[in-house]
């Protein structure tokens, strides 16, 4: 059996047991595996509002999705990377679908703060050349070094590196006089580097990105301050619907600016029967 063949296995298995786990907690998560060539499989688990709405952005543009209810039929609808499902109220749903980042030997992915359990398993075939922020959890799964977010609240930045493992696929060579038999295989020293190459990506690029922060000015686009301005004139707080239709924003616009702000300290936003609530905090 090849080795390609045993990630994969341990790939589906993986996904099997991350379904289960979600299942039993009824906690949102999303799970990323980034296959060797630049495929990306992604599984989302979505508990819907009281209004038997969700919506998420996708890490990628798709030409298809699956939608898996708890019960009843869903409905939903896709535009680029993002997708909105219309269901039975406080259900769940299982979101899967497939991408192509492209087969080129680096990729560069940016997700968007998604507020919840993130995990990444990356391809041993890949070397990872910077993230941001920093993980609350690095490890190594078979086949995979496995990247854990415990809740994402801002943008994840990753760039990797395909590499592929030496010896991928080949027999091994024919003499056995000149390999000594306590010599560990290649692959073990090449997972271990994978995994401290990541642990110092990580360090570098954490630094680097914190102090580009620290010199970087807040500034303010004409949409944020529009929001500001509107939750000035409803006492400080109004629901992402209203201020969704004051301002005549798209429902993905709106929410994504409302999260620059909540990243910036400027507002915090609230889950409440009536929808989401953004309260401001810096006038």
């Amino acid at each position: 059996m090849s080795g390609k063949t045993i990630r994969l296995m341990w790939g589906a298995l993986l996904i099997y047991l991350a379904i289960g786990l979600v299942l039993v907690s009824g906690q949102p998560v999303e799970t990323l595996y980034i296959e060797e060539g630049g495929v990306l499989r992604g599984f989302i688990f979505l508990p819907l509002s009281s209004e038997g709405v969700a919506e998420v952005n996708l890490p990628c543009s798709v030409p298809t999705v699956a939608v898996y209810p708890e019960k009843g039929v869903p409905t939903y609808t896709l535009s680029g990377s993002t997708l909105q499902i219309y269901g039975d109220p406080n259900t769940n749903v299982n979101v899967t679908f497939t991408c192509d980042l492209g087969n080129v030997s680096t990729i560069s992915l940016t997700l968007q703060p998604i507020n919840q359990k993130l995990n990444i398993y990356i391809s041993q075939t890949y070397t990872v050349l910077g993230i941001y922020p920093t993980p609350d959890e690095i490890s190594y799964k078979p086949g995979y070094v496995y990247l854990g977010f415990g809740n994402l609240s801002t943008s994840l930045q990753l760039e990797l590196a395909e590499t592929g493992l030496p010896g991928e696929g080949k027999p091994p060579a024919p003499s056995q006089a000149t390999t000594p038999t306590n010599v560990p295989p290649k692959e073990d020293y090449t997972l271990w580097i994978l995994v401290l190459a990541l642990a110092l990506a990580v360090i570098i690029l954490g630094f680097l990105l914190t102090g580009r922060n620290k010199k970087a000015p807040e500034t303010l686009v004409e949409e944020d301050q529009a929001i500001i301005d509107y939750l000035k004139s409803m006492g400080g707080k109004a629901y992402l619907k209203e201020i969704r239709e004051a301002l005549g924003l798209p429902s993905t616009t709106a929410l994504r600016r409302i999260k620059r702000l909540e990243s910036m300290g400027f507002v915090k936003t609230e889950k409440t029967p009536g929808g989401l609530l953004v309260v401001l905090l810096r006038k």
